[in-house]
């Protein structure tokens, strides 16, 4: 019989409008010429078509058991005046709890990324989940949660960019909420060979997003290679 196993998603879309100074990003404005104006533009992200959204929250199906497998996709667009060329994507408030604590089961250890794939701009980059867990797991071709969770946990430490179409954006600006240029869509199995300790287990993490007009990406995972 079907035990429950709920894992909530929690998505935090970060609105990053840039002016000077602003972390990650080259765009800045300065002068000091009498007389001329200076307008900061703005990038202006939303989650899903829906502006001024900061969450969305994913959950795994009722009833979830070891075998079974869902999707979630996170669509992004640029409502702003500022072309991004990266994004930055980042895990925290990474959590998981068991009603059992002599088990010491870690369901984040149970959830495969079966597939991770990207939409840019009409392009199609299939499953990159192995490249990443050579990457940041134990490179035994399964990327697991929490493999994928514990790089750099807090902080930014995952990309993409389109070295794809030519224009080297990765988010137009001036989009409207119909459009989307970018989405990530992720697919997670929950391991056939969890037993019985994992019954009534929870999990979940903040997903952080950041878009950039440039930035560095030395030390980081992109997320295609």
């Amino acid at each position: 019989m079907k035990k429950k196993i709920i894992m909530s998603l929690s998505t935090l879309m970060v609105a990053a409008t840039l002016v000077g100074g602003a972390t990650f990003a080259d765009f800045s404005d300065a002068g000091t010429s009498t007389g001329n104006t200076f307008t900061a533009g703005t990038l202006d992200m939303q989650i899903n078509g829906l502006d001024n959204v900061a969450t969305a929250v994913w959950q795994s199906p009722s009833n979830w058991a070891p075998g079974d497998t869902f999707k979630s996709v996170v669509k992004l667009n640029n409502i702003g005046s500022v072309n991004a060329k990266h994004v930055y994507f980042g895990f925290s408030d990474v959590k998981h709890d068991s009603p059992r604590a002599v088990d010491n089961s870690n369901l984040l250890e149970k959830i495969i990324v079966t597939n991770l794939e990207e939409n840019f701009n009409g392009t199609i980059v299939s499953n990159q989940a192995a490249s990443i867990d050579s990457q940041v797991g134990n490179n035994d071709g399964k990327l697991t949660l929490k493999e994928f969770s514990d790089f750099m946990q807090n902080g930014y430490g995952y990309y993409s960019w389109d070295d794809k179409s030519g224009d080297d954006l990765i988010l137009a600006a001036n989009k409207v909420a119909a459009d989307s240029d970018y989405s990530l869509t992720f697919e997670f199995t929950f391991d056939s060979s969890a037993g019985n300790e994992y019954q009534g287990d929870t999990a979940g993490f903040t997903l952080m997003l950041n878009a950039t007009q440039n930035s560095p990406t030395e030390g980081l995972v992109a997320l295609h290679q």
